[in-house]
């Protein structure tokens, strides 16, 4: 099989884990702050895609990294730097993703105006560190066990899987701007 159909089927179901991740996230953060659920996002599944765009960018940014080790005073401070990475990257996604639904849809879907150090309620210090500590979990832990389990998948179950994403993936893509 094609290499980069391989690594385009693999990006899909990454994408998608993460995005369902970041769904389960908010509505237990909803349920434990604001003591309410609700159905979150945009979108009508289960997944919230900002959170699978800011997975697949930190791993973009910090994938040579990992391996890495950048000493000061003999201390290694790639972890350090890695998460800092992570919370300009996820900062500016989200900031970017506010801006998108409200030209798209009038509004964004979460407001921060109620939290120190923000910026116009689109994004905030607390919210970014929050990222900042998740997406260094998601490099160091979860990422390196989702791929052995990905890796023990057979390529027709990558083929299927991938394929039936991509669909909903372009049915959600169409819900939103038509529907």
């Amino acid at each position: 099989m094609n290499r980069r159909k391989i690594i385009f089927q693999y990006i899909v179901i990454i994408f998608f884990i993460y995005s369902i991740i970041g769904w389960i996230y908010e509505d237990i953060i909803e349920v434990l702050i604001k003591k309410e659920g609700r159905s979150s996002g945009a979108l009508v599944g289960p997944y919230l895609p900002v959170y699978g765009t800011g997975a697949l960018f930190i791993l973009l940014f910090v994938k040579d990294l990992i391996s890495t080790r950048i000493l000061l005073f003999n201390v290694n401070i790639t972890p350090l730097l890695i998460f800092f990475i992570i919370i300009v990257v996820t900062t500016i996604i989200e900031l970017i993703g506010s801006y998108f639904l409200e030209i798209t849809r009038g509004y964004w879907m979460w407001d921060y105006t109620t939290y120190n150090f923000n910026f116009q309620g689109r994004i905030s210090l607390q919210t970014s560190l929050l990222f900042g500590i998740g997406g260094t979990f998601l490099v160091y832990v979860f990422q390196p066990f989702l791929e052995r389990r990905i890796s023990k998948l057979s390529l027709n179950t990558i083929n299927v899987t991938s394929s039936i994403l991509w669909v909903v993936i372009i049915a959600e893509i169409l819900y939103f701007f038509i529907g």
